[in-house]
């Protein structure tokens, strides 16, 4: 069942990135080329990422494996069959022979190399030669997944102006053993799946405070709908708002300071906003007969939307 989960969640998550870089803003590094991602049509960036022959060759392996899945679903990049690369790449090493990569078709090549103590970057665009146009270097400490990601994050910065968001997490339910629904959580792309809720209640509609340290979800522990916050890796939560009736679909504020969501305590579901810390009301939203959800802030934090 997990698995599922894992699958299905990964398909959403590629839709939601090829989407969110789509309508984002073009501001690319200074000389650089700029891909559009506003273009009603646009042309994929053909971009290599050979495997590095140096280095422990299964760290090296994930390395090119992550880096070509996070590009791959950027939405704005064509990850190049390293079957069709012609470059000796024990003779290049971490440099490129531009003329090599350009025979196959590539626009933007990467390379790495790998030691005991960091992952060094580089990024090269086969028209300006053998000079990288970004460089990075990250330890290893961080975790090969999690640098990998921090360098196609800085990859589609350089190209879009825009972060990409690889590394981030998603939080799901799943129907466990007694057929009660627990809150998972995972990495964009279906790894490193770990269980953040642990009682005998259904529990859902969980969201990841912007920090990413707290998430904040739904829970039946005490028979009611209340809305609990605790540590996004999993652990004791706190009940933040346990009014008689809804207490559900959370949104927290940009500044991760208040949460928008419903309440019925006075009837009808209607959109309130309370203290993250405390769960003390703010403010009342909307006062009407209709049942409103999903509230959603806009970026500024001066805006709710909700259906």
């Amino acid at each position: 069942m997990l698995q599922h989960w894992k699958t299905a969640a990964r398909r959403v998550v590629v839709a939601l990135v090829i989407g969110l870089l789509a309508t984002g803003s073009v501001a690319a590094q200074p000389g650089g080329v700029v891909i559009d991602v506003n273009a009603g049509k646009r042309t994929l960036y053909p971009i290599a990422i050979p495997m590095s022959p140096e280095g422990d060759q299964a760290v090296t392996r994930e390395v090119a494996a992550v880096a070509s899945f996070d590009l791959g679903v950027a939405g704005v990049f064509k990850v190049l069959d390293p079957q069709s690369f012609l470059a000796d790449l024990k003779t290049e090493g971490i440099n490129i022979d531009p003329q090599k990569w350009k025979d196959v078709g590539a626009f933007g090549v990467i390379k790495y190399r790998v030691s005991a103590t960091d992952v060094e970057f580089r990024l090269y665009e086969v028209s300006k030669g053998t000079n990288a146009v970004l460089t990075k270097t990250y330890p290893r400490n961080l975790g090969t997944r999690a640098l990998v990601h921090r360098w196609c994050n800085a990859v589609v910065k350089y190209y879009t102006g825009e972060s990409g968001f690889f590394g981030s997490k998603l939080a799901f339910t799943v129907k466990v053993k007694g057929g009660k629904d627990q809150i998972y959580g995972m990495d964009f792309d279906g790894a490193n799946a770990f269980r953040i809720s642990n009682n005998s209640a259904t529990n859902m509609l969980p969201a990841f405070s912007p920090s990413g340290g707290q998430i904040a979800y739904t829970s039946f522990m005490r028979n009611n709908p209340d809305l609990y916050v605790g540590p996004a890796g999993g652990g004791r939560p706190k009940k933040v708002s346990g009014h008689n009736g809804m207490n559900t679909g959370a949104s927290w504020s940009p500044d991760g300071s208040k949460i928008a969501l419903t309440l019925s305590k006075s009837g009808s579901p209607d959109i309130y906003v309370i203290s993250a810390s405390d769960g003390s009301v703010l403010k009342q939203i909307t006062n009407d007969k209709a049942i409103d959800t999903s509230p959603a802030w806009s970026p500024d934090g001066g805006q709710l939307a909700f259906v």
